[in-house]
């Protein structure tokens, strides 16, 4: 990150820049890394880690205020701690299928106490958030399945932009497209059979290919399946 940061400040000389992240790079280094320059401060989109930062568990996802439907599947909320400025997004398709999935863990997790007892439990760790253990006794922990059913369907960001909520949102949701990108140029280059007579048109053909793949275009596999370079003339 420090490298990449510092290429665009000082190699490019790119001032305005903002950069979006998954919860992964999430950091107090980082967010100081990109808001800390003085001549070249970043904004930043990056996701939030929502179970691990205590601020983001105890109050951000507690705050209060009415949520603005974004779409089918992408509702917002916009919460302020101090200075720092969070949006918590829902998508309700997938709350419904944490909750069903959370439920059939417990329902496993209540068939095996009943039936075998603590000593098949022990080191599973799907199971193991949702177990109480006391003495001579082990029982579901009820507070934890709470705390578990606040997270159905969320995610948070955090940003320093005066962005509406909304755009937020949509703005870190774009994320798959590099993400696509990326696999899209790491992938093996398919391309139909070859039936050029000469070297030089087969090495023709594939650099094109080549080319549509650096492209990184969203429409890349679809180019490389239909794509017919007519150069048997030549």
């Amino acid at each position: 990150m420090q490298k990449v940061v510092d290429g665009r400040r000082t190699r490019f000389h790119i001032r305005k820049v903002t950069v979006v992240a998954d919860r992964g790079m999430m950091s107090r280094e980082t967010i100081k890394l990109l808001s800390g320059h003085d001549q070249a401060p970043f904004d930043y989109v990056p996701g939030c880690r929502r179970r691990r930062q205590k601020e983001v568990n105890e109050e951000v996802l507690a705050g209060a205020g009415r949520r603005q439907m974004v779409a089918a599947n992408l509702e917002v909320k916009e919460v302020r701690v101090g200075e720092r400025r969070y949006v918590v997004c829902r998508n309700p398709l997938e709350a419904r299928k944490d909750a069903a999935g959370r439920e059939a863990i417990l329902e496993k997790l209540r068939q095996k106490l009943e039936k075998q007892g603590l000593k098949t439990l022990v080191g599973h760790r799907g199971y193991a958030r949702f177990l109480k253990v006391a003495r001579g006794s082990v029982s579901i922990n009820e507070e934890a399945v709470k705390r578990d059913a606040r997270l159905d369907g969320k995610f948070v960001l955090t940003t320093n932009t005066d962005l509406p909520a909304a755009q937020v949102a949509l703005t870190y949701k774009s994320l798959w497209r590099v993400e696509r990108t990326c696999r899209e140029q790491k992938s093996t280059l398919e391309v139909r059979p070859i039936y050029h007579r000469t070297e030089d048109n087969t090495i023709f053909r594939f650099t094109c290919n080549k080319r549509l793949c650096k492209g990184g275009s969203r429409t890349a596999p679809t180019l490389f399946s239909d794509y017919e370079v007519c150069c048997r003339s030549m």
